[in-house]
């Protein structure tokens, strides 16, 4: 059975806890997508993602995303091609920096940057609820979400979600980038030891 996350919260303000510490006994308790509550389990359906707003090209050529504020959180991209990436991040603002610019040797940076300039941008929605500061509290919903996603047969972006076509073929692209890279240090180190 399926009960609303809105539904839950209207109920009972601590039906959202993401810390083991604070649950109250014969209270509802959020572990990802589980809900314990009066004794039984129940599935959510989706997080509460609340739309934060579009992604665009800038005129050098890169993604530009909306300003974002300096807090821990989900994230959910959804490219103008309808291709989507769920990811958790401890600082929003520097996680999608790092799609505008990628760092060097980071595969999914730049497999998200490359699906981004592919699709020509998208939109962004963010989940900022609860106590995210952990790691480990992100990846449990993070998990959900794209377990959400795949199971409502959307086409993911994400390593574990459903290869395809574009997935791979963005995987060979960064794979030829960083073999070129690596054969020209190689061959540049070997003209040096030549000397």
């Amino acid at each position: 059975m399926a009960l609303d996350v809105q539904w839950l919260r209207s109920k009972d303000r601590h039906a959202v806890c993401y810390d083991e510490r604070f649950l109250i006994p014969g209270r509802p308790r959020h572990l990802g997508r589980l809900f314990f509550f009066q004794g039984k389990k129940y599935m959510t359906d989706t997080l509460a993602w609340q739309p934060f707003g579009l992604i665009t090209i800038c005129n050098k050529g890169w993604p530009k995303f909306p300003e974002m504020p300096e807090v821990s959180g989900l994230y959910r991209i959804t490219l103008n091609n309808g291709q989507t990436y769920i990811g958790e991040a401890g600082s929003l603002r520097r996680r999608l920096y790092e799609y505008r610019r990628p760092t060097p040797g980071i595969e999914q940076e730049h497999r998200v940057h490359g699906a981004l300039m592919a699709a020509q941008g998208g939109k962004i929605d963010i989940y900022t609820e609860g106590d995210l500061s952990t790691r480990q509290a992100r990846m449990k919903l993070e998990s959900a979400a794209i377990k959400a996603a795949l199971d409502a047969g959307g086409t993911l972006i994400n390593l574990d979600g459903h290869d395809n076509a574009d997935n791979l073929k963005r995987k060979i692209e960064y794979l030829e980038e960083e073999l070129d890279k690596a054969k020209h240090k190689f061959s540049a180190l070997q003209k040096s030891c030549e000397k």
